[in-house]
């Protein structure tokens, strides 16, 4: 047996999924032996499909872990998708039929198979360092046509039955002020929850300090149906980052060297818009040139047209001087 923590023991069912009326099963036969994971040597459910095995087995979560969003029930497949499998707490409780979805039916009787009544899922476990240490908890729920009423959650650390407070006849508290009335008179110690979380902090506390997490994966452990998905489960779900000192500067080092790489990118954007302006200046300068050569050649045009008149009457002067000297 393991020294510490607690081992099931024991797990009561009434009217929970197509089980119809009380069901037990018990994972501790009279010899004291046997109890559910833990050896010697570990207990094992068996059962052809259909037979409840996977009920059994929600029931269990559902019992440690009573949140619909963080479990996946009723899964039938390894890699099922949805945030709760196939199945809900409510289908459990209504006995929802296994070929329905429960949107394609609008008469809700042909997707439950319970329209009012009342459903309990209880676990009892035991304290394998102290075996005269039990903690009973559970939930029982009240439904009227397939809509549920009302809901409580109670622990009490006795090795209680489901009987001890319904008579063997099975006779349930119709509501859940009656329930309350005849659990604290027979056990006074109960504690009794309206909500999941303080059922589940109290729960944790005498677990000693179990987490959801660590019950998420014992959720997701349980549909690991084939050897070959093991790998899948693991690197999901166990496998974690521990703090390395050289691989924080590494990440930091890439960081800064995905910063650099930007800086660059954006130097050699500006570089571009750079050479971009060089060369329409480069252009601009050209053309400058050009009409400082243009305005240069006018100039001397216009010098030039300057002088032709000058030299013109030059010349005729000249030559009137040559004719009047040659008479």
């Amino acid at each position: 047996m393991l020294e510490k923590g607690h081992s099931l023991i024991r797990v009561e069912m009434l009217n929970w999924g197509n089980f119809t009326g009380y069901q037990e099963a018990v994972f501790r036969d009279q010899m004291n032996l046997g109890p559910l994971f833990a050896p010697p040597p570990a207990s094992t459910i068996l059962g052809v499909n259909g037979s409840g095995k996977s009920t059994l087995i929600d029931g269990i979560m559902i019992g440690l872990l009573p949140f619909d969003n963080l479990l996946k029930l009723g899964v039938t497949n390894d890699y099922e998708k949805g945030a709760a499998g196939g199945r809900s707490m409510t289908d459990y409780v209504l006995g929802k039929y296994a070929s329905t979805t429960g949107k394609e039916n609008k008469n809700l009787s042909n997707v439950y198979n319970r329209e009012s009544g009342c459903s309990v899922l209880q676990l009892c476990l035991q304290n394998n360092h102290s075996p005269a240490s039990y903690i009973s908890a559970g939930l029982i729920w009240w439904y009227s046509n397939y809509q549920i009423q009302d809901r409580l959650l109670y622990i009490t650390q006795k090795d209680m039955r489901v009987k001890d407070y319904c008579g063997a006849a099975m006779n349930l508290p119709k509501n859940g002020k009656k329930f309350k009335e005849t659990l604290m008179e027979k056990y006074p110690s109960s504690q009794i929850f309206d909500t999941a979380q303080s059922y589940f902090s109290t729960l944790s506390t005498l677990l000693g300090g179990i987490t959801k997490e660590d019950l998420k994966i014992f959720n997701r452990a349980f549909y690991v149906k084939s050897i070959e998905n093991i790998d899948h489960f693991v690197r999901e779900n166990m496998l974690i980052e521990e703090p390395n000192e050289n691989l924080e500067i590494l990440l930091e080092n890439v960081a800064n060297g995905n910063e650099i790489t930007q800086q660059i990118a954006k130097c050699r954007d500006k570089i571009q818009e750079s050479e971009k302006i060089l060369n329409e200046f480069s252009h601009l300068q050209k053309v400058l040139d050009k009409l400082e050569q243009l305005e240069k050649e006018r100039s001397f045009l216009r010098l030039f047209q300057q002088w032709e008149p000058l030299k013109k009457n030059e010349e005729e002067t000249t030559t009137g001087q040559f004719h009047k000297e040659k008479l």
